[in-house]
């Protein structure tokens, strides 16, 4: 089931949005460098800054593993069916 927090993000994600894939992607990289991040507050300052403007709840965060899976998803079944753009340069 899924949960207020990720229905919202979900239901504002755009797979044609370039805006919305670089901040799943800065997602994720927070995620990644969590673990040896000098900064604390890393991963809530990207889900802060989220293009949707969605306003998250301290108890919603521990929600966005499962937020940034479901975009992720959605976004890999949009390519696969052709609804998504496809960068054509790394994020990175």
């Amino acid at each position: 089931m899924s949960s207020s927090v990720t229905k919202r993000f979900s239901n504002a994600f755009d797979s044609k949005n370039e805006e919305h894939l670089r901040w799943v992607y800065d997602l994720h990289l927070a995620f990644k460098n969590a673990p040896t991040s000098k900064d604390p507050k890393a991963v809530v300052k990207v889900i802060d800054a989220n293009p949707f403007k969605i306003k998250v709840r301290q108890d919603e965060m521990l929600d966005f593993a499962m937020v940034e899976f479901s975009l992720c998803m959605k976004y890999a079944i949009d390519v696969m069916e052709g609804k998504a753009i496809v960068p054509t340069t790394p994020f990175a």
